[in-house]
């Protein structure tokens, strides 16, 4: 099965990556997701999902490998989800992102996924709507979070004023016939 979709997101492209490489908030924006850690080597991921497609509800154990990372802009992903009796999934995804002038960053995504066991069974008429289902609520976490961010992001400080001459400075200046 093939996905694909994009989203934008409110922030930098450096912003949403960070969010997207950051095990602890990721993990709150994935649904259904309960664990998520870092593994070795870097790059890798374990995850323990709760998941519901149609009437199977299972438990997933998930191993996540990120590759192929050219920050801010690109990376792939490889995935491998073991569900006991409800089956099993692996899929690999790419992950682009894009600044939107003065709107803040295009994310574009492409998978294959390919699932077997009763989750297969079930077939692509409850799969994929499911799949699109978590994606969407997966993306509004995504701009919730990084919404919340940037309020929470101290803000500039005030420009400085301008740089004011010395009273002794400007009388120099006039008198030798320098306006400005």
């Amino acid at each position: 099965m093939e996905l694909s979709g994009q989203t934008l997101l409110p922030g930098t492209p450096e912003q949403a990556w960070a969010l997207l490489h950051d095990p602890e908030r990721l993990r709150a924006a994935l649904p259904g997701c309960e664990t998520l850690q870092a593994d070795e080597p870097p790059g890798h991921y374990r995850a323990e999902l709760l998941l519901s497609v149609g009437p199977l509800k299972a438990r997933f154990q998930t191993r996540l490998e990120l590759y192929d990372l050219q920050p801010p802009q690109r990376y792939r992903l490889r995935a491998q989800a073991q569900g006991g009796a409800a089956g099993h999934g692996k899929g690999e995804a790419e992950v682009e992102l894009r600044p939107e002038a003065d709107q803040g960053t295009r994310l574009q995504y492409r998978a294959q996924v390919q699932v077997g066991g009763r989750l297969a069974q079930l077939g692509a008429r409850l799969i994929e709507p499911a799949a699109r289902q978590l994606s969407q609520a997966f993306f509004e976490a995504l701009a919730s979070e990084l919404a919340a961010a940037a309020a929470t992001a101290p803000s500039a400080p005030p420009p400085a004023p301008p740089a004011v001459r010395p009273w002794w400075r400007r009388c120099w200046d006039w008198l030798c016939g320098r306006r400005s």
